[in-house]
């Protein structure tokens, strides 16, 4: 085969030129023989398919080196190859690795060079230098190879004197350097021109039909060698399989043995784990109710402590209330004495005379006793005060002008007020006193109590920025009386307790109309109106800033403007303004307290 390779590859230009002659040889003896004319075409179109077929072939190999050569060269250059190597030669040192950890083995080795690989941790130019790089074999070689026969091997004898004359040159021995192993493969060989054209074709058949039989022969032996192999593969892979069975199986029954354990473990595991919190959960319960004994005791003496000082203040209270309580009876039981008594005096008085025609003038009374206090009222408080008083002035009032008896003044219904409200003497005189600090106190912060002081008594004339105001008797009749007309007599003091305290204009007008009848056409009261008008909203004035602006206004005139009286045939509308409802509140100040 080595032989028949070189001369090949040596002697290519002769091979050409015997195909050459060999077609020249073919055109002669069509021309030379009694061939027809369609035989003569016939031949022509197979030698030009021949060619075809050889010039196909020659650019298939071509194409197939060099497709390898790109395949070689990419799995050399991806570390492919060197890898696979690398780990082949790992395993034949590793003498005592088993055929079924064969596989992994080698895939192990070879992840871990392309890992190295990758990285840079091989020196790549080593591995990829010239005299490393795997080089594709020709394909004439490979060829070669795969047709390469060793003839001793089988019982084929090949006399070599047979191989003599025409035939020998037709038909070439298999170990002369001429011989074609392509005729192996049943391919027509070209053999040059000789005298005999005839013979010599006959000699080629001859040939080809020896060289067909030699082919099938070597066939024969080599399929029955092919099969002792295959069996005897077939024998020691079924041996390796039983073994590899049995590792298997004893492996399986190991791993069997290991999960049993690996089982019984886990579940003394959970057992312990569970023992374990068992043991947390009651230790906790424990502690949470150590925890709620102590929790107990302590609210126990918490309890046991407030309930005293608790008993203490009832007791503290219980006393004080039961001494105000016997204070204001014997209050009251003096009170109604002298009232009787009072009565009684008047009736007899009332029976000797005959009735009066002029109003009955109140005795002058005494001046009490002062009593002083260090409390200081708030502002709130002191406003409450003054709202009270004035609407139970308003309604004593009217009770006065129904009897027909002089009204009081508010120093003197302020003293009646506190007497009423505390009963005894000490606490009413403390508490007129407190309220009187906190008028004097607050005079220049709050416009209501400033007007309040001026009213009762309590504040200099000159209290009001631009303007005198002494004291008068009449002042305060004038300001009850539009009071009256603009709320409800018996809601003033809960509509001046709203922040802020608002009252309809249309009231307002008809108060001051009635108030100052005579002096509607004056040019101060159409001041005053038009003053008022500019601080409607909704038809709504603010109360304080109102009555402020009514009051100068009133004290403008040298002479005091007397208020009417309320007649009885208003009385009527009065109870029906009470249903209506007066004064309302507006915005989010809500009430003062």
């Amino acid at each position: 085969m080595l032989k028949t390779t070189i001369e090949d590859a040596g002697s290519e230009n002769d091979t050409q030129s015997q195909k050459e002659a060999f077609q020249q040889i073919r055109r002669e003896i069509a021309t030379s023989s009694d061939i027809t004319e369609q035989q003569q075409l016939q031949i022509i179109h197979d030698e030009e398919a021949e060619r075809q077929k050889e010039e196909e072939r020659r650019t298939n190999q071509e194409e197939q080196m060099e497709r390898e050569k790109e395949m070689v060269t990419e799995l050399a250059q991806s570390g492919v190859t060197f890898a696979y190597e690398t780990a082949l030669l790992a395993a034949a040192k590793k003498k005592d690795l088993r055929a079924t950890e064969l596989l992994e083995f080698v895939a192990k080795k070879i992840e871990n060079f392309g890992r190295q690989w990758n990285s840079g941790y091989i020196n790549k130019d080593r591995y990829l230098s010239p005299t490393r790089m795997p080089q594709p074999q020709q394909q004439d070689d490979s060829q070669s190879e795969a047709q390469e026969t060793n003839y001793d091997e089988y019982d084929i004898k090949i006399n070599q004197d047979e191989w003599e004359g025409d035939i020998a040159e037709a038909w070439p021995s298999p170990t002369s350097q001429s011989y074609d192993e392509g005729s192996a493969y049943g391919e027509e060989e070209e053999v040059p021109p000789t005298p005999s054209g005839i013979t010599t074709l006959q000699a080629i058949h001859r040939g080809n039909l020896d060289r067909e039989r030699v082919r099938k022969m070597q066939e024969d032996a080599g399929n029955s060698l092919d099969r002792e192999r295959l069996r005897k593969l077939q024998e020691d892979a079924e041996k390796n399989g039983k073994q590899n069975e049995e590792e298997r199986e004893a492996a399986r029954k190991e791993r069997e043995a290991l999960d049993a354990e690996k089982a019984r473990l886990a579940e003394e595991a959970a057992r312990l784990e569970a023992e374990k919190a068992r043991l947390a959960a009651m230790a906790a319960e424990l502690e949470a109710e150590k925890m709620k004994i102590e929790e107990e005791k302590r609210r126990h003496r918490a309890a046991t402590k407030i309930q005293a000082a608790h008993r203490g203040v009832l007791g503290r209270k219980r006393i004080k209330n039961m001494h105000h309580g016997a204070t204001k009876k014997q209050a009251l039981y003096r009170g109604h004495v002298a009232r009787k008594r009072v009565k009684k005096m008047k009736e007899e008085i009332e029976a000797a005379k005959p009735p009066p025609v002029a109003l009955v003038k109140k005795e002058k009374r005494k001046k009490k006793k002062v009593y002083k206090s260090k409390n200081k009222l708030p502002l709130s408080k002191v406003k409450d005060y003054i709202a009270g008083m004035y609407e139970k002035k308003v309604k004593a009032d009217m009770v006065d002008d129904k009897k027909g008896n002089e009204r009081d003044t508010l120093e003197e219904f302020c003293d009646d007020f506190f007497s009423q409200m505390f009963g005894m003497p000490a606490l009413a005189g403390k508490k007129r006193y407190e309220l009187e600090q906190g008028v004097k106190r607050f005079q220049k912060d709050d416009e209501f109590v400033r007007w309040y002081g001026t009213l009762i008594g309590w504040l200099d004339d000159d209290v009001h920025e631009g303007i005198v105001t002494p004291f008068k008797e009449e002042a305060i009749d004038a300001y009850l009386y539009v009071l009256s007309k603009v709320v409800i007599p018996d809601a003033i003091e809960e509509t001046l307790d709203d922040d802020p305290c608002l009252i309809k204009f249309v009231d307002v007008k008809s108060a001051i109309e009635k108030l100052f009848k005579k002096q509607l056409h004056d040019e101060k009261i159409k001041t005053l109106e038009a003053k008022i008008e500019e601080t409607v909203e909704e038809e709504e004035v603010e109360f304080e800033e109102t009555f402020d602006l009514i009051m100068r206004t009133w004290y403008e005139y040298e002479e005091p403007i007397i208020c009417p009286k309320l007649p009885k045939d208003e009385e009527p509308k009065a109870k029906e303004k009470e249903k209506k409802g007066g004064g309302r509140r507006r915005g989010k100040g809500g009430r003062r307290r």
